[in-house]
């Protein structure tokens, strides 16, 4: 199950460590939509989907600027749900959550332009910007552990492809959802535009984590026998790398044995 807080953390601990990084427009969509989503959804249950389809990091925005409570130019403060319990990182006491919308629109616009490969000057991601991302860690749908997300080379490496791989594809499904495009495919039938049937074995498309569609085409599955599907979505475009597929295999089968070691 893919776990908002988790992306949001890992995501956000990268651009800490260098917001320069390459990819780092496609990054910083990641941690803010999914950080975002978690607080609307916390709070206004249902307001974070358009549809089928969670919504843009600038329409989370607008739900937040719609209904938060307006504490100064361009920032709303949301009221903690659940107070930290003591002796917690985030403080003691209830915790309001400040999110600086009018900043994070500016950063968006900022990731927007080389992603959409606008002809204009590129300005670079502002410590501020990442600030401002960071400062959404109070809510209590998330309050991550950043250093837990130190993790080794290969994996952090895997981890920031993807996310800039579904930044990529986002801004891709977002294009499409202007026009009627969008609605064109939702109405596809994949399941049968694209399963195949080698040696008796029938290989289906399986949910895309970007669109939500059943047409992510299996190029192959991972090491672990736990039949996660690497390949590309037909819908939205987006691509999972083997290592992805490989490292959540092991992930499942690790907390597999974990809860049940007489297996």
């Amino acid at each position: 199950m893919h776990d908002r807080a988790d992306e949001y953390g890992r995501c956000t601990r990268a651009l800490q460590e260098d917001r320069a990084r390459p990819g780092n427009e496609g990054i910083f969509d990641q941690a803010l939509t999914n950080g975002l989503a978690a607080i609307v959804a916390r709070r206004w249950p249902d307001e974070e989907m358009d549809g089928t389809r969670v919504k843009s990091a600038l329409k989370l925005l607008d739900v937040i600027a719609a209904l938060g409570e307006r504490a100064g130019d361009g920032i709303y403060e949301l009221p903690d749900l659940h107070q930290p319990s003591e002796g917690s990182p985030f403080g003691e006491g209830p915790t309001p959550t400040i999110v600086k919308v009018a900043m994070l629109q500016k950063a968006i616009e900022i990731t927007q332009r080389p992603r959409h490969a606008r002809l204009s000057d590129r300005e670079p991601l502002g410590e501020d910007h990442v600030d401002a991302l960071a400062a959404l860690n109070v809510d209590d749908s998330l309050r991550v552990s950043f250093s837990d997300f130190d993790l080794d080379e290969f994996e952090q490496q895997v981890a920031l492809r993807d996310a800039a791989e579904v930044g990529r594809a986002r801004a891709y499904l977002d294009l499409l959802g202007v026009g009627e495009e969008w609605d064109r495919r939702e109405a596809l039938d994949f399941v049968s535009e694209f399963t195949e049937i080698d040696d008796d074995e029938r290989v289906e498309p399986v949910e895309c984590p970007v669109c939500g569609l059943q047409a992510l085409v299996p190029s192959g599955y991972d090491s672990y026998g736990r039949e996660i599907a690497w390949g590309t979505c037909a819908a939205c475009s987006y691509t999972r790398s083997f290592d992805v597929a490989d490292l959540e295999a092991r992930d499942e089968a690790i907390d597999e044995a974990v809860s049940d070691p007489d297996r």
